[in-house]
């Protein structure tokens, strides 16, 4: 059997439409001298065409403006890969290739698909990437220590306002339960337990490994199901509150003590007005 050797492509073989017309993407074909020979159903609905009206004519009368880089592939055989096309109702990026059969060109190949799907995903993933970095920020930039556990109380997330307030690493947290955390002598309570047997916010004084106290308020987030999600943990340290009211009590007693000298004093004066002393001798022995 003689082998049918491909000369032209003004008849495709039927197998080949077929197959080119369940394609996603548009496909157009031209022959040698830019006749549009072929136009797929893809290639019709991205461009909103009627491809008996598009088939048979020549490139340039169809797409005036990208009939010089057709050319280019047709005279040159050289490909043209990822070509951008905006459209008003797409934006496509377009691969022209050359038919090149036996060293000769016979014609071109250009397949175009619609990205605007993608790029509203990309529009969209970019802005979810600007949310987080912000999210970020305001995190790290907290002056109270944040603390986040998910809803089996395991650490996913520590700012470094935390690690200053507690002295802790951050990375001798990270995943690790608070459960664990306590058994090992790293909280003296955790107030993301409490809060997942009492499924409501919660508010401790927590004793540190290495001699902190803070305040913890623990707070429950729940998804659609009901079921806690995230435990959100602000934490503020104590210690220096602690350290002025102590200082506040000292103050008082001695307050306390100058007020209770000052009436001892009112009352000896008065008890002086009674009594007769002439010596500083006696006067001594009385106060």
């Amino acid at each position: 059997m003689t082998e049918r050797r491909l000369t032209s492509l003004s008849d495709l073989p039927e197998p080949c439409t077929a197959i080119f017309n369940a394609s996603h993407n548009g496909i157009m074909i031209l022959d040698r001298q830019g006749t549009i020979i072929f136009y797929n159903i893809a290639a019709a609905r991205i461009f909103g065409e009627d491809r008996d009206a598009i088939i048979g004519q020549h490139f340039s009368a169809v797409r005036p403006e990208a009939w010089p880089d057709l050319k280019n592939v047709l005279e040159d055989g050289q490909s043209q890969i990822g070509h951008r096309l905006s459209q008003p109702q797409a934006t496509i990026i377009v691969n022209r290739t050359p038919i090149v059969v036996d060293g000769q060109i016979l014609g071109a190949i250009s397949v175009f698909q619609d990205i605007s799907e993608y790029e509203a995903i990309i529009s969209t993933l970019k802005g979810y990437q600007n949310l987080h970095r912000q999210l970020e920020a305001i995190f790290e930039s907290s002056q109270d220590g944040l603390y986040i556990a998910d809803g089996e109380a395991t650490t996913i997330r520590v700012n470094s306002a935390y690690e200053r307030i507690t002295g802790l690493s951050r990375e001798d947290l990270l995943g690790e339960n608070l459960k664990t955390l306590v058994e090992e002598g790293i909280f003296d309570d955790s107030v993301s337990l409490e809060v997942l047997e009492k499924r409501q916010q919660v508010t401790i004084l927590q004793q540190v490994k290495g001699g902190k106290q803070v305040m913890v308020t623990g707070t429950p987030i729940f998804n659609d199901a009901g079921k806690i999600e995230l435990i959100v943990t602000n934490v503020r340290d104590i210690t220096e509150l602690n350290h002025l009211r102590e200082e506040l009590e000292d103050s008082r007693r001695l307050s306390s003590r100058y007020y209770q000298s000052m009436v001892e004093r009112e009352e000896l004066g008065r008890a002086l007005k009674d009594m007769a002393v002439k010596s500083k001798a006696m006067l001594q022995v009385v106060n």
